[in-house]
């Protein structure tokens, strides 16, 4: 119920502009306007945090990022305990807030929400009660909003009482207990990396965005100017004078903090960015058909890998013509959006191979790939269906193009052999209607019989199957994998495949943000777990391994539930090898564990798969025999008949 209410309370008292450039002139409020845009309506802390320190870093002394960025946070970390996290980070943001505007009603009101989600009744009541003195009906932007913020106070405040929260002395500070530190200058580093930021070699840190408090040990923060603290750093950073300066040695480096005692520690990461040294393109080669486009990225590198700003790049073919842009720019606030550019073959352009060349302005880095450009080849699978433009590639390629140029991928899993295929490849598939439709994906075709590691992949049962992917590759949505059992003609499908086609493209983004979500969260094993189960759901093997074998690091007990995922991804990419190798490691180290059963019936496949079929119809065999009852041994039986 209380998160029902945060949930419209934030919606209320946050309501902004969509895009930035609707908010005002100030670049700061459309920094902030843009932070709370991308967590509110879009769900991405990372991008949120991003614009929050970006408005900090112009304006220090303003207090609206801070509370903007704390308030996302505290209704991130919602009321249980594996957000405790993120409400720290919260109320720490939003106590820097008050430092810059000690009488803001609405981040007292919001520190009320946080300690009352965080168990702290005494500061909860505390903060409930400034709130309810000094909120102004002109704080909201409606009578709506007012009325929520005014019922959530009147509906926690007594609760906190009950609480014991109005005897509480928010007052009465206790000893140092914890020591918070955060650099909140830009933004640096991947999703899961939202706490970190960087800085340009030989230059300082921002001093007032070196943020430290001490909290005592019932959460109160402390007076900074009667907590004495020790300060240092790691050897690629000088202290000097008050200020830390990176040293000229691009790489990783941590600023530390203590009380005096040395009892209370905190540190931050910052990376020391060097000048580029490097420029990197991908992809370095590339094959593609008339009335096909390639994509290209190029970042700047330092000595240490790191992505650093090049402001632009200058673009080159060596022969022929097509490039969308000749030239690309990079803002300096963008600093880990890449340089893109895209090569587009025309028809009627000549086969043959050209070179691409991005380099910066005076020519001292540059980085080449080429692209072999040739006439359409279409195999016999491709020519039945007359209103797709086929990709050339393997699913791979076809995926990491995708993701290149953001559009969702469209995988027809087929077979030569299959007359349901050839009808819905000459009905649907040849039809007008349906070629409009695909104008804005790309499409790979898989032969079934060429790649039998992407039918289990995918989990076709039944031929033709579709896959319809973001372009991350996530699932969005499927057609076919059951027109014969169903007694479907795949010649009367256009309308329901047209369908499935505009349904997964509405629902691209909201996989897209809920993998995001998932990604920024704190992690504990269950997260961990829950998040593996997500990529198994989307499809997205080679993540649900990842996160499985994450898993089963941090919690061996979830072995049994994690190690069929990490099998089940070798077999889909065809690793056989390493399939075997990690269900027997696993069933040699947990004999008698419940995923035996599915782990042998893998062994199964990937010895056929290996063209061990004797020892694989033992193995299916095994399965039979010691788990009759179970699913895995319908499988088991279905496999050795095949």
């Amino acid at each position: 119920m209380r998160l029902t209410s945060l949930a419209c309370v934030m919606a209320l008292v946050l309501t902004l502009p969509v895009r930035a450039e609707d908010a005002p002139d100030d670049d700061y409020m459309t920094r902030v306007q843009a932070g709370r845009d991308q967590y509110l309506l879009k769900n991405n802390i990372y991008r949120a945090t991003r614009e929050f320190r970006e408005a900090m870093r112009l304006s220090p002394d303003r207090h609206l990022a801070f509370r903007g960025l704390g308030a996302c946070l505290v209704k991130r970390g919602g009321a249980d305990a594996r957000g405790a996290a993120d409400r720290e980070r919260g109320i720490f943001l939003l106590v820097e807030a008050l430092k810059r505007a000690k009488d803001d009603a609405l981040t007292q009101y919001w520190l009320g929400i946080a300690y009352s989600n965080h168990k702290k009744p005494g500061l909860a009541w505390h903060h409930f009660s400034i709130a309810k003195a000094t909120l102004k009906k002109s704080d909201f932007p409606d009578e709506k909003a007012w009325k929520v913020a005014t019922d959530t106070i009147d509906r926690l405040m007594p609760e906190a009482e009950r609480a014991g929260g109005a005897k509480f002395d928010a007052a009465a500070a206790g000893p140092v207990a914890r020591v918070m530190l955060e650099y909140a200058a830009n933004l640096y580093g991947d999703m899961s990396q939202i706490t970190e930021a960087s800085v340009p070699a030989g230059q300082a840190l921002v001093k007032e965005l070196l943020l430290v408090q001490a909290w005592d040990g019932d959460g109160r923060v402390l007076d900074p100017a009667k907590v004495a603290l020790k300060w240092s750093c790691s050897p690629g950073l000088v202290q000097k004078d008050g200020l830390f300066f990176a040293g000229d040695k691009p790489g990783r480096e941590q600023v530390f903090v203590s009380d005096e005692g040395g009892k209370v520690t905190a540190s931050v990461t910052v990376t020391v960015l060097g000048p580029a040294v490097k420029l990197a393109i991908v992809p370095e080669s590339a094959t593609i058909a008339q009335n096909q486009s390639q994509p290209f990225e190029v970042k700047g590198l330092d000595a240490a890998g790191n992505t650093v700003l090049v402001p632009a790049l200058a673009w080159k073919l060596s022969a022929g013509s097509g490039l969308a842009r000749p030239e690309t720019s990079q803002d300096g606030e963008n600093l880990l959006e890449p340089h893109r550019n895209s090569y587009d073959a025309p028809e009627g352009a000549e086969a043959g191979t050209v070179k691409v060349t991005a380099s910066t302005p005076d020519g001292s880095l540059t980085a080449s790939a080429t692209v072999t450009v040739e006439k359409r080849r279409m195999d016999k699978l491709q020519s039945r269906a007359k209103a797709v433009a086929w990709e050339n590639l393997s699913l791979d390629e076809a995926l990491k193009k995708a993701a290149q140029v953001n559009k969702p991928l469209l995988v027809e899993i087929t077979a030569s052999w299959c007359p349901f295929c050839r009808k819905f490849e000459e009905g649907p598939l040849s039809d007008d209607k349906v070629g409009a439709a695909l104008k804005d994906w790309l499409a790979v075709q898989v032969d079934a019989d060429q790649h039998p590691e992407l039918v289990e992949r995918f989990g076709v049962d039944d031929l033709p199957m579709v896959a319809l992917l973001t372009p991350r590759g996530s699932m969005a949505g499927g057609f076919g994998n059951n027109m014969e059992p169903n007694g479907t003609d795949p010649r009367t499908t256009t309308d329901a495949f047209i369908k499935a086609l505009s349904d997964a493209r509405a629902n691209v983004p909201r996989v897209d943000e809920e993998e995001t979500r998932r990604l920024t969260e704190s992690k504990d094993a269950g997260k961990m777990e829950a998040l593996a189960r997500w990529y198994w759901d989307k499809k997205r093997w080679k993540d649900a391994e990842k996160w499985a074998r994450d898993t089963m690091a941090a919690d061996d007990k979830r072995g049994e539930a994690m190690a069929p995922f990490v099998v089940f991804s070798q077999l889909s990419y065809g690793n056989y090898d390493a399939a075997l190798k990690d269900l027997e490691a696993y069933l040699s180290a947990h004999p008698q564990s419940a995923a035996a059963a599915q782990l042998l019936y893998y062994k199964g496949l990937a010895l056929v798969r290996q063209k061990h079929e004797d020892k694989a119809a033992a193995v299916f065999a095994e399965v039979q025999k010691k788990w009759p009852t179970s699913v895995w041994a319908r499988k088991a039986a279905k496999a050795g008949k095949k």
